[in-house]
């Protein structure tokens, strides 16, 4: 058998690759947030994790209830259509 081994965490075509990877430096940009206090920043960090993951619902709902809190609705329901 040759190439690489496979394994259940391992993403068997570098499509599959780039998207694990790209879930990962989301979750991280996700966990940023909890130590920034400033709007501004977690807003940008929240922009990030869904730019790396579109289909990341926790950043899309975390930043759609920062956008209602800072007084941005339209930005809100832009962000959870």
């Amino acid at each position: 058998m040759s190439g690489s081994p496979r394994c259940a965490t391992c993403a068997s075509t570098q499509d599959e690759k780039y998207k694990f990877e790209a879930t990962l430096k989301a979750s991280d940009y996700f966990a940023m947030t909890c130590k920034e206090k400033d709007a501004n920043k977690k807003i940008e960090l929240y922009s990030k994790a869904i730019e790396l993951n579109p289909k990341y619902a926790g950043a899309h709902a975390n930043l759609a209830e920062l956008y209602i809190t800072t007084g941005k609705e339209q930005d809100a329901w832009k962000t959870i259509r």
